[in-house]
């Protein structure tokens, strides 16, 4: 009985060693300020962090800075921890066409999810010609809290090289994609 009791208490011990070991690094590595995410520290404020698994273009660099936040890199988070919100672009939009050919006509498949940051927005969606002439497809309205997200099959025999969004507040073509056969 007493060797059984031993072998209870050197369990008990062992686990209790276990378990303070696992709890002191979870609090290194989560709880303690001087080891907070390093990404997000002032010290990276003004450097402009572009990955480097690939070439990336002044244009895509140039496009980013417009359209997809701010100018320069900000310090927006003091710690992993951090309660400060911040918006991290300014549109958030998504644009896809596809067309099947049919022996005398073309099936165009056009899906968008527009979000806007802070104010509503409305927006048009257009199929566009090799010409450039223009023909509707649908008017929305997109709130910036949900979002707005459609999609629609045109049958016709006229010839389309993309589809675009544009802003109807200011008529500017906010993002334009070419058709892809599918």
């Amino acid at each position: 009985m007493k060797s059984k009791s031993a072998i209870f208490f050197l369990f008990v011990t062992f686990f209790l060693l276990l378990a303070s070991i696992a709890y002191s690094q979870y609090y290194q590595d989560y709880l303690d300020d001087d080891t907070s995410d390093s990404s997000y520290s002032s010290e990276y404020a003004n450097e402009t962090r572009i990955p480097d698994w690939y070439e990336v273009s002044d244009e895509e660099v140039e496009f980013c800075q417009t359209f997809a936040g701010t100018s320069t890199a900000e310090d927006v988070y003091e710690s992993a921890e951090s309660e400060l919100v911040a918006p991290v672009s300014k549109l958030t939009l998504a644009l896809q066409g596809e067309y099947t050919t049919l022996s005398d006509k073309r099936i165009y498949e056009i899906a968008w999810y527009v979000q806007p940051l802070s104010e509503d927005i409305s927006y048009t969606i257009y199929l566009v010609d090799e010409q450039g002439d223009t023909e509707e497809v649908t008017t929305g309205y997109s709130q910036a809290t949900t979002g707005d997200a459609g999609y629609e099959a045109i049958e016709t025999d006229a010839i389309y090289s993309s589809a675009e969004i544009v802003l109807v507040e200011d008529g500017t073509v906010a993002l334009k994609v070419p058709f892809v056969e599918k």
